[in-house]
């Protein structure tokens, strides 16, 4: 699955298709993240909340788009703080 050790896709309740898509979230992040190409993040992250998570009107785009944003979020870390909070 994920090199993560603490996301387990049993717990969470994830089917194979979710937890596939966390983790490619989560590696893409992570890359971008070890090239600094911050606005590649920032652009991830506010499509996930613009297109999916904010989707009243689609159960399921919404709960794919928390998925991302968790798996983004974790991916992040303590950087998240930094980027999202504190940009420039």
């Amino acid at each position: 699955m994920s090199s993560l050790e603490p996301f387990d896709a049993v717990y969470f309740n994830l089917t194979d298709f979710e937890a596939d898509i966390h983790c490619r979230i989560e590696k893409l992040i992570r890359e971008d993240l070890a090239s600094n190409n911050h606005d590649r993040i920032a652009k991830v992250v506010k499509q996930l909340c613009k297109d999916y998570a904010y989707d009243v009107h689609h159960p399921y785009a919404r709960t794919g788009g928390l998925i991302g944003l968790a798996a983004a979020s974790i991916a992040l870390g303590s950087v998240c703080k930094i980027l999202f909070f504190f940009p420039g």
